[in-house]
């Protein structure tokens, strides 16, 4: 009880003395709750419209070589007009894609265009995210940064693939994507409340090739592969083989994410003791639950599991981001940005890529299970 005291202030005492870091939040907490109406289903409703498993899949691949594509692009991006204002036009792209899903049912055709478009908005808003937030959280209150971070995202996209299935159910696809994209529109409104308070400067390219180390690279490869399985394959492992229900697929995602909000309410302060005890305990937790996951093929069962797995995910996450920042130094914090983004989105391009070769994502969660392995040891460098 003390530790959500605690958080609750630290919430109230960022907020005074952050303004321009809390409006970024409001944005990040709206566009959370417009894109969770939507994000998870997205591959659903190419099944729907009778996209075979592996177009599915090649939408999702296409999205993620763009955005690997266009990361340095980002980068440069970031580096001369600063973090919100990448993010601020990172929502153009966003509400084009969000009309193009729309079209869909339709003009099939548009499909890759749609992927196309998510990858440009992905590149420049996660790019401007993870820069701004290793730049204002700082090395002893870093855990519980991250928490507050968390906290906001996971809340509203909670609350977001309850609502998407609600309207899907009772309105449709379509009528879904058209909320979706004017909740996303209304997301920029916040970016405009205050400057962007940001000095120009150049990358220096070879400082990320610099980092491209196996002590720096594999663990990020496996935070890489047990996201995309999080984020992408689960919602489609649920579908295909649970229950082909987008109720449920809803509701598994939104339990787990609102576990995830009071963990992290908890492990803030946990992380900022010890990064590397945490990540280890979170890891070694979804290390056992993932191969269980798979075995699950029951609804009450499946909410139960993922909200056991949206708590050990919260402590894996928190500590695991906390160091990925603690490698962003000031000299070279957009380089390392840079760098760990690249080696991510490298590593759910391989996986989706293996999907698409064996046309399944039956074996995601034993993936998942491995990749956390080599996340147990991450540290700073």
């Amino acid at each position: 009880m003390s530790q959500t005291h605690n958080l609750s202030h630290a919430l109230i005492h960022h907020f005074h003395r952050h303004r321009e870091t809390d409006e970024l939040y409001v944005s990040i907490a709206i566009r959370a709750f417009g894109l969770g109406l939507v994000n998870v289903f997205v591959p659903i409703y190419l099944l729907t419209l009778d996209f075979s498993l592996r177009e599915t899949l090649s939408y999702i691949l296409v999205s993620f070589v763009i955005h690997l594509l266009l990361l340095f692009p980002a980068g440069a991006f970031v580096s001369q007009h600063g973090p919100k204002h990448a993010m601020l036009l990172s929502s153009i792209p966003l509400t084009f894609a969000l009309l193009t899903l729309h079209s869909l049912d339709f003009c099939p055709q548009l499909f890759l265009t749609a992927a196309v478009l998510f990858g440009i908005a992905n590149a420049y808003f996660w790019t401007g995210y993870h820069y701004d937030l290793s730049k204002i959280s700082s090395f002893k209150s870093r855990g519980t940064q991250i928490s507050i971070a968390l906290i906001l995202w996971s809340i509203f996209g909670a609350l977001g693939p309850i609502a998407g299935a609600e309207l899907m159910n009772h309105l449709g696809f379509s009528t879904t994507f058209m909320v979706a994209m004017a909740i996303v529109f209304l997301s920029v409104i916040p970016l405009f409340l205050s400057r962007d308070n940001h000095r120009s400067f150049g990358i220096k390219y070879p400082a990320i090739w610099r980092r491209l180390t196996p002590k720096n690279t594999i663990p990020l490869l496996g935070g890489g592969l047990e996201g995309t399985v999080w984020e992408v394959l689960w919602p489609l492992f649920i579908y295909l083989y649970i229950a082909e229900s987008i109720l449920v697929v809803g509701l598994a995602i939104s339990v787990g994410l609102i576990i995830t909000t009071f963990s992290a309410a908890l492990v803030g302060k946990a992380v900022n003791r010890n990064r590397y005890y945490a990540l280890w305990i979170g890891s070694l937790f979804s290390l056992i639950i993932w191969p269980a996951k798979f075995f699950i093929r029951s609804a009450n069962l499946l909410y139960a599991i993922d909200a056991l797995h949206g708590s050990a995910r919260s402590v894996e996450m928190v500590a695991f981001n906390a160091i990925r920042y603690d490698n962003s130094n000031r000299q070279y914090s957009l380089e390392d940005i840079l760098h760990q983004e690249f080696v991510i989105m490298s590593a759910s391009i391989l996986l989706i890529g293996g999907a698409i070769a064996l046309g399944s994502v039956y074996l995601a969660p034993f993936i998942a299970a491995l990749a956390t392995i080599p996340m147990m040891f991450y540290r700073r460098y």
